[in-house]
């Protein structure tokens, strides 16, 4: 699979679909890069406050979105399509690229990137060790490149929580 079938990314200045990745190229080579993979649908203060401290552990922080037919959320999800996730995400001041990832999982960007961290939020700490999860793969693959992995201390929120607690007031 070449890579413009993988994934496609925005940018600060554009949220235009770029072709040319070897503008992202030239930008990461010269920095040390943080990679965040996700969802990020119904963006809450959960996912700035992950995305904030992501940026702490480098210069250019990288976020990597599901793409719409790999989230398995529950039914209507997500609620915000693959670009309008990124066009969101693209105008939080510390996030630098947002990638849209054709894969089942991130395994495909963290090779491409081969970035210096690979962030998760710390509700997936304690499914880090599950071999029947996306993560576990993810994790092998970033410490196999020699990517650190780090899970944020941020407090957990969930999207899911929150359409649940909406739906019940409206019952």
């Amino acid at each position: 699979m070449n890579k413009q079938n993988i994934f496609k990314y925005y940018t600060k200045s554009s949220n235009i679909e770029k072709s040319n990745f070897q503008i992202l190229f030239n930008e990461i080579k010269k920095a040390k890069v943080v990679l965040v993979h996700g969802v990020f649908d119904l963006l809450h203060v959960g996912h700035v406050r992950h995305l904030n401290e992501s940026k702490t552990y480098g210069e250019i922080l990288v976020v990597s979105i599901t793409a719409d037919k790999f989230v398995h959320k529950g039914p209507n999800r997500p609620v915000y399509t693959e670009n309008d996730r990124a066009e969101i995400l693209s105008n939080i001041s510390a996030v630098d690229y947002v990638i849209i990832n054709n894969c089942e999982d991130c395994r495909a960007i963290l090779s491409f990137l081969t970035p210096d961290c690979f962030v998760k939020g710390v509700d997936y700490k304690k499914m880090a060790d599950n071999p029947n999860i996306n993560l576990y793969s993810e994790i092998l693959t970033a410490k196999k490149l020699g990517v650190r992995v780090r899970f944020t201390n941020s407090a957990k929120f969930s999207t899911t929580d929150t359409i649940d607690r909406i739906k019940s007031k409206l019952i």
